[in-house]
C-alpha cells in the first residue's frame, strides 16, 4: 500500500473526531510553500529557503521535491549558496511538518482518522495476505500513530519500523519530520554554518538515524540544528540509495518486493516519485492487482502509466477509483480487502485502465500500500 500527500490531506473523518485546524491541513506538493500566514511564518526563518521555494514553485510540475533538493546539493559542491538553500529548505520542511503533525488533528493526531479506519480494516483482513507493507513517502506522522497503536508499537527507534510483529512492514523512504542525523561536520561557528560550509553532498552527517518523537521536539525552544541535529528527510544524505531512510529500510523494501506476487493499493499517490516507482518496477516479480485511489483522474492514470505502462509490470487487473481517502475507507476499503480479486469500481464512477482478472485460486499475495507526495 502506498499512501501519499493526498492521503494525509484527506485523512480527517467528519463523524469520527472533532474538527481539524484547517490552517494546518497537510499540504500537497504544490502547496508546500503556500502563502498562508502559518506556513510563511515558518519559512521566514529561512531566508535562503525562500529562494529555493520560489524556484520549486516554478518547476514543481517537472521535478519532485526530493530530486530538487538533491539537485541543489549537487550545485552546492561548487556554490555554497545553493548548499545553503538545500539545507534551509529541508529545515523549513521539518519545522512545517512537525507543526502540521501537532496542530492539524486534535490531540496531536491521537484521534480516529482515515488512517485508523484503513489500518484496522487491513488488520481484520490480514489473512488475505502473506505480508503487508505500508510505504509512506510523506513526512508527517498521521500514519505512524494509528499503525503503532494497532500493533502495540511505539516508533521511538528507527529499527522498529522494519521489525514489526508478524507480517507487517513500514517504510518511509524519504524520511520523516521526527528523524534526525547527528551533525559531525567540522569547522568553527554554529552547526548550521558548518553544514553550509562543507562541499560534501552528504553534509558531514552520521549515517545513524535517531527518532525524536513529537513530545521531545515540542520541548525544544530552538531548532534541532542548533543542538547538532539535521533532519533525516528529503535528499539522501545518508545510506547507499536515493532515499533519505537508512540503507536497511531500502533493503527490507526490496526483499518484500521480491518475495511474492503483489496486490498494490495506492491512495493519494501521484506516481511522480521516480525512485520509488523504479524500486517497484525493478524488484517486484509480478503484480496481481493495482488499485489507484485519488479524486483526480489524471493522478490515477499517471500511477497506472508509471507502474504498468510501457516496459512496466502490466498487472492483469488495474483500476482507478476517483474518490478521496475518507470516502474510500468509509465506502470501499472493506469490500476491496475482503474480495480484492473480484472488486470493481461502481458503475456510476469512471473506471481507468480496467482489464479482465482471470482469478488465481489459492494465492495469498503480498499487499503493498503506497502513499506519497501528491
Amino acid at each position: 500500500m502506498i499512501t501519499g500527500a493526498g492521503a494525509s490531506h484527506d485523512c480527517w473523518l467528519r463523524n469520527a473526531s472533532p474538527p481539524p485546524a484547517k490552517e494546518w491541513r497537510p499540504p500537497l506538493s504544490k502547496d508546500l510553500f503556500s502563502p498562508s500566514v502559518e506556513f510563511q511564518k515558518i519559512l521566514s526563518r529561512y531566508p535562503a529557503g525562500i529562494h529555493a521555494g520560489v524556484e520549486f514553485l516554478r518547476r514543481q510540475n517537472k521535478v519532485s521535491l526530493e530530486d530538487f533538493v538533491s539537485e541543489l546539493l549537487g550545485r552546492g559542491v561548487k556554490d555554497v549558496q545553493y548548499r545553503r538553500q538545500a539545507v534551509e529548505v529541508t529545515c523549513y520542511l521539518q519545522d512545517l511538518f512537525v507543526q502540521v503533525s501537532k496542530e492539524y488533528l486534535p490531540f496531536s493526531g491521537r484521534v480516529a482518522n482515515a488512517y485508523t479506519w484503513l489500518t484496522g480494516e487491513i488488520y481484520r483482513h490480514k489473512e488475505q495476505f502473506t505480508r503487508v507493507c505500508f510505504v509512506n513517502p510523506c513526512y508527517d506522522v498521521f500514519l505512524d500513530l494509528p499503525l503503532g497503536g494497532l500493533l502495540g508499537v511505539t516508533f521511538d527507534q528507527i529499527e522498529k519500523y522494519i521489525a514489526l510483529p508478524e507480517r507487517w512492514l513500514y517504510i518511509k523512504p524519504h524520511g520523516s519530520a521526527i528523524w534526525m542525523r547527528r551533525i559531525i561536520a567540522e569547522g568553527p561557528g554554529p552547526y548550521m554554518e558548518r553544514l553550509c560550509a562543507t562541499a560534501d553532498v552528504r553534509l558531514g552527517l552520521k549515517e545513524d538515524v535517531k527518532v525524536f518523537g513529537l513530545p521531545e521536539l515540542e520541548k525544544m525552544a530552538e531548532p534541532v540544528t542548533a543542538r547538532g541535529w539535521y533532519p533525516a528527510m528529503t535528499a539522501p544524505t545518508g545510506g547507499g540509495y536515493r532515499f533519505a531512510c537508512p540503507t536497511g529500510h531500502v533493503e527490507a523494501l526490496r526483499h518484500f518486493l521480491r518475495s511474492g506476487p503483489l496486490v498494490i493499493l495506492t491512495i493519494g499517490f501521484s506516481g511522480r516519485d521516480d525512485d520509488l516507482i523504479a524500486e517497484i518496477r525493478g524488484h517486484a516479480p509480478k503484480i496481481l492487482k493495482l488499485l489507484a485511489v485519488d479524486p483526480a483522474p489524471a493522478a490515477i492514470n499517471h500511477v497506472h502509466a508509471q507502474i504498468s505502462g510501457q516496459g512496466g509490470l502490466a498487472p492483469p487487473w488495474a483500476e482507478g477509483l476517483p474518490v478521496g481517502f475518507a470516502t474510500f475507507v468509509a465506502q470501499f476499503a472493506a469490500e476491496f480487502l475482503e474480495s480484492w480479486q473480484s472488486f470493481g469500481a461502481p458503475e456510476e464512477l469512471p473506471v481507468f485502465l480496467s482489464s479482465e482478472f482471470e482469478g488465481l485460486d489459492g494465492y495469498r499475495p503480498f499487499a503493498l500500500v503506497l502513499s506519497g507526495q501528491g
